[in-house]
């Protein structure tokens, strides 16, 4: 499974990955097209062919209420994900809902689902994110609590002023 955005496609009418008025495959703004990349890549649990949508010396910064600002470099990205592989048979990624976007930065709601092991259980891990793309590549993540809409929209402002 790809990216899914859950509203309606303003150019094919399309109810299934629409967001921001157009589908991922009637979008073609890069932070879209990188994070259509990232649900076929995430999808299909070849770790070494998602990591490479990472640039070098890409971070994330994670905005948690209430808790310290912790930052994760690649190698990091690449075990958490390589745990989530290993107890979760079908995590998929998902975009809920796209709050601003232009050719290179991206803010968003998204989530991850999935079963745990054995098929047993269901989980979800959501939160918001804004994301730097450039040439294909994450640049660099921050990742923010779900519902902060005036912390992720902030923070798309000041990576969008010239």
């Amino acid at each position: 499974m790809g990216v899914v955005i859950a509203t309606t496609c303003a150019r094919c009418g399309s109810s299934r990955d629409a967001g921001a008025g157009l589908c991922a495959a009637c979008d073609d703004r890069a932070p879209l097209r990188y994070y259509a990349e990232y649900g076929k890549r995430y999808a299909a649990r070849d770790l070494d062919a998602f990591m490479e949508l990472f640039a070098d010396g890409w971070t994330m910064v994670i905005r948690s209420a209430g808790a310290a600002i912790e930052t994760i470099d690649v190698a990091t990205c690449r075990a958490w994900t390589a745990s989530v592989y290993a107890v979760s048979p079908d995590v998929r990624f998902a975009i809920d809902e796209v709050l601003a976007c232009d050719e290179r930065v991206l803010a968003m709601r998204a989530s991850y689902h999935g079963q745990g092991p054995g098929g047993r259980g269901e989980f979800a891990y959501v939160a918001g994110f804004v994301t730097v793309v450039e040439r294909g590549h994450s640049m660099h993540t921050e990742q923010f609590e779900y519902d902060d809409d005036a912390a992720m929209l902030a923070r798309y402002t000041e990576l969008t002023r010239g």
